[in-house]
């Protein structure tokens, strides 16, 4: 298993620090500057930003569970399974809406938001995962993993058999498998907060119009919402 060096005690330690850098996220997105053209790709880089920072946790915490629970790595690996799964097909749609939204600021001369930074950072998260989605062998492993044993039990095909030969597979004869979806999903991780990261950081938040008072801000969202009738002339 490629993970010398790193104790469950490391990991853990990176899930608290993970989950405070989320939790912050989380915070930070809900006061999201509504009076400004950026408040879309705003919102779309915060919720790729904290999908990033979930994905950090939850890797961190199911790899520290293989170590803490040893002998059951088929049930750690089916959890590892669906979560890069569902995180190679999502990532792509988020980080979409960033990208398109900033480029239709940027074509109107409406922006902060430093485009070519934004463009730049998401050519390196590409670059960075492209061996993952390359390696045909580990995708189609992903897929039939992931349809036939860690979802879809009595729907799919091959019923519980695909289950009872998983479990074979990584209990009694063992699976190269495993390691690479650990080392994968660790690596797509790290680049997709990375991104996040990098995405927050191109939007130039400092340069927007700051914040209202509260007073006013709520007004001013309750009107972009359609929800304050103005009073009579």
């Amino acid at each position: 298993m490629p993970l010398t060096g790193v104790t469950s005690a490391d990991l853990h330690s990176r899930v608290n620090e993970g989950q405070r850098d989320l939790v912050s996220l989380v915070k930070e997105r809900s006061r999201i500057r509504r009076n400004v053209p950026e408040r879309d790709v705003i919102a779309h880089a915060y919720d790729l930003a904290i999908y990033a920072a979930n994905s950090r946790v939850e890797t961190c915490a199911l790899i520290a569970a293989k170590i803490d629970t040893a002998g059951i790595d088929h049930v750690w690996n089916r959890y590892l399974v669906v979560y890069l799964h569902a995180a190679l097909e999502a990532y792509p749609k988020l980080s979409g809406r960033v990208l398109r939204e900033a480029k239709r600021l940027h074509a109107n001369g409406q922006t902060a938001i430093n485009v070519e930074r934004l463009n730049e950072a998401h050519r390196t998260y590409k670059v960075g995962v492209k061996r993952i989605q390359d390696d045909r062998a580990f995708i189609s492993m992903l897929h039939r993993v992931r349809n036939n044993v860690s979802a879809h039990h009595l729907s799919s095909p091959v019923g519980l058999d695909g289950l009872i030969g998983w479990i074979e597979e990584q209990v009694v004869r063992g699976s190269d498998f495993a390691d690479e979806l650990v080392m994968n999903t660790l690596k797509w991780s790290m680049h997709a907060t990375h991104f996040g990261q990098a995405s927050l950081a191109a939007l130039n938040v400092t340069e927007l119009p700051p914040i209202p008072p509260k007073a006013s801000y709520d007004r001013l969202v309750a009107e972009l919402d359609g929800r304050v009738e103005h009073e009579p002339c």
